[in-house]
């Protein structure tokens, strides 16, 4: 999942970034016409979707190859595979 490593990093940075900004400069109305961070949170809600539709995916592949984990939450099986 490096792909998907490398997409959450970004995602990371943006919202840093943004809020790094906000605490500087408070006035978020100013801060959405000056960074276009209405754009940048949308990008970064899709990018968000993609990490966690594949995360499912794995998850379910795990599953489905020990079928005692089937039962398992997502976030206790992250627990187990980690």
């Amino acid at each position: 999942m490096p792909n998907e490593a490398a997409m959450f990093k970004d995602v990371d940075t943006t919202w840093k970034t943004t809020m790094e900004a906000i605490d500087s400069d408070p006035g978020i109305l100013d801060l959405n016409d000056r960074d276009n961070i209405t754009a940048q949170f949308i990008e970064a809600n899709k990018k968000l979707d993609q990490i966690q539709n594949k995360l499912d995916a794995y998850l379910e592949e795990k599953s489905l190859v020990f079928p005692r984990f089937y039962f398992l939450d997502s976030q206790s099986l992250l627990m187990l595979l980690a």
